[in-house]
């Protein structure tokens, strides 16, 4: 859908050149024979370049923010795709079976404390546990480590249950990290990088049609305003995505 509303375009894609294209070449013929126009040719060169971008600001405009919020659009439909990956995931696991494997992780760990070699014993307990494989035992022990190390008032035994908090719980990740999470989160990935390479080609157009950054946090005008819709940002999981605002939403207004 165009950002502009139905109107006669000047160009004509299979028509004419792209108007782009011109202003282009009217720059690099600025730059590489600037210096030795005279004054009337100069005069020419400068309202053929004013005219040109004047003709067809409109249909210039419209065309780069349609891509760039089409790129935009397709972060979203990936991130969504990516979203229901995880829920789908954090729906795979049974409380009833969870919940006894908490609690036989806690008699555990509360037994270790009182073992001759603490540390050890919690050390042993971790290596039997990841052996099983069983994810349910895994997460279990990672979700009960934080009470022990709270527990023990010995900084050493601390550092090392702390430790072994950390292997687990970077295993608990892996674990949760499935094939399909993985494919949805590359995919997302992806399709960010290619609004990444969108924007750059919107300031880039922007800068051809004598328009401000549009990403300068105090742009307007037709570029800066269609740049302040896309609102990017980094979930919690470190995945790089965004949200795209409607046109009439205040938020667009407000600093970023």
């Amino acid at each position: 859908m165009s950002y502009y509303p139905a109107q006669v375009n000047q160009y004509r894609p299979g028509a004419d050149s792209d108007p782009l294209d011109e202003i282009k070449k009217n720059l690099e013929d600025w730059r590489l024979y600037g210096a030795a126009y005279t004054p009337a040719e100069q005069a020419k060169k400068s309202k053929e370049l004013h005219d040109l971008r004047a003709n067809n600001a409109q249909t210039v405009a419209s065309r780069a923010v349609d891509n760039l919020i089409d790129k935009a659009r397709d972060v979203e439909i990936e991130y969504k795709l990516l979203t229901a990956k995880r829920k789908a995931e954090a729906q795979s696991w049974d409380a009833a079976k969870l919940a006894p494997e908490l609690g036989v992780a806690s008699v555990l760990l509360d037994m270790s404390l009182k073992a001759a070699d603490p540390v050890k014993t919690v050390k042993n307990l971790w290596a039997e546990v990841k052996q099983t494989g069983d994810r349910y035992k895994i997460r279990a022990l990672a979700e009960v480590l934080p009470g022990l190390v709270a527990k023990t008032g010995n900084l050493d035994h601390q550092l090392a249950f702390n430790g072994v908090l950390t292997e687990a719980r970077s295993k608990v990740v892996q674990i949760r990290n499935t094939p399909d999470i993985q494919k949805a989160d590359q995919d997302t990935r992806a399709a960010f990088m290619n609004y990444q390479a969108a924007v750059r080609e919107f300031r880039e157009t922007a800068q051809l049609m004598d328009e401000a950054d549009p990403v300068h946090p105090l742009a307007v005008g037709t570029y800066g305003m269609a740049f302040r819709r896309i609102r990017t940002f980094t979930d919690d999981h470190g995945t790089p995505t965004l949200r795209i605002l409607e046109p009439d939403d205040p938020e667009i207004m407000r600093s970023y």
